[in-house]
């Protein structure tokens, strides 16, 4: 998120003036406008300042090449490409469970060995109105699935209803693709929406077990391909909405 009170002292465009305000937080300060001889040498006009956290006054300035900013929004750009999150939102009336289950090696054995692993939390308890969220690798592949819904469902989200998704991209970069699924049994109405909402990425609306074939796979079904949404949005993120708002 941009922070636009946190400036800093280097003409750049809105997108990295945005990602060194998230970099730099508030130990950033800004540059001034028309620098003198008596504040910075001009010749500094091109570099970054900011005032070190350790430093008790504004005389004593660090400063950083554009040079080395670079490098560092190129970390953090990687580091932000790295994550696909799915944000579990709960409109139920009572506490769900959300468990996130790894199918590379199960479901998708063909993919066995070469997933990035996920060793973030596999559940969380949401009470009513609340959410949490899985911040997971590039090449996952898994489902996200509401225990608290049916005591059958299981850890891998047998007899549940599921969000199932590939996050493909990376060195085998393919399309992503997510689904909501009944196969296994109709035990929660869900909501898929994918962000950014580009490049093809459907939203998935599925709150009764007799939702549209091209919404969700049904109870039972193991040949229609119509529920899955395969789209290029490299970074994919989906917010899954449990239960109807």
């Amino acid at each position: 998120m941009c922070l636009p009170t946190l400036a800093t002292a280097v003409k750049l465009t809105s997108a990295d003036q945005c990602l060194a305000n998230v970099l730099l937080h508030q130990n950033a300060k800004p540059f001034p406008a028309n620098p003198t001889s008596n504040s910075f040498s001009s010749t500094y006009y091109n570099q970054l300042y900011l005032l070190s956290p350790y430093t008790p006054t504004p005389s004593i300035m660090v400063k950083i090449s554009i040079l080395s900013l670079a490098s560092a929004l190129v970390g953090y750009t990687g580091m932000v490409a790295a994550d696909h999150w799915i944000t579990v939102v709960n409109n139920c009336g009572g506490t769900a469970n959300p468990w996130l289950a790894d199918t590379s090696c199960t479901y998708s054995a063909a993919r066995c060995g070469q997933t990035n692993k996920y060793t973030g939390p596999t559940s969380y308890s949401i009470a009513a109105g609340g959410s949490a969220i899985f911040k997971l690798p590039n090449n996952f592949v898994g489902r996200v699935f509401d225990r608290a819904s049916s005591s059958a469902c299981g850890t891998d989200g047998w007899d549940c209803s599921l969000l199932e998704f590939n996050f493909d991209n990376g060195p085998a970069a393919t399309s992503q693709s997510y689904d909501l699924s009944n196969i296994q049994g109709y035990t929660r109405g869900m909501q898929a929406v994918p962000w950014p909402d580009n490049a093809g990425c459907l939203t998935k609306t599925c709150f009764a077990s007799n939702c549209a074939l091209d919404q969700a796979y049904p109870v039972g079904d193991i040949n229609d391909n119509a529920a899955n949404t395969s789209c290029g949005a490299a970074n994919l993120g989906i917010t899954l909405y449990l239960c109807h708002a």
